[in-house]
């Protein structure tokens, strides 16, 4: 991973980010009881992660549940 990347483990944040647009660009499976979640750092991440912690995003539900899956398999299928 480079300095350029943000990396997180929770689950529903990386979510969220996918809800929101931000695409992963990698799973860190270096750990084999934790998966890293790794999307190119920029303001706009920053912003929204930050925003995600003060329990300031909204995410359609339906949206979310659907995201969770596709990200679920991913994360089970590699």
């Amino acid at each position: 991973m480079n300095a350029d990347n943000y990396k997180t483990n929770d689950f529903a944040l990386a979510v969220t980010l996918l809800c929101y647009g931000f695409n992963i660009i990698d799973l860190d499976r270096t750990n084999p009881r934790r998966v890293y979640f790794i999307y190119n750092q920029s303001e706009a991440l920053e912003s929204a992660v930050s925003d995600f912690w003060d329990n300031k995003l909204t995410v359609n539900p339906k949206t979310f549940l659907s995201t969770q899956k596709e990200l679920k398999a991913r994360v089970f299928s590699d």
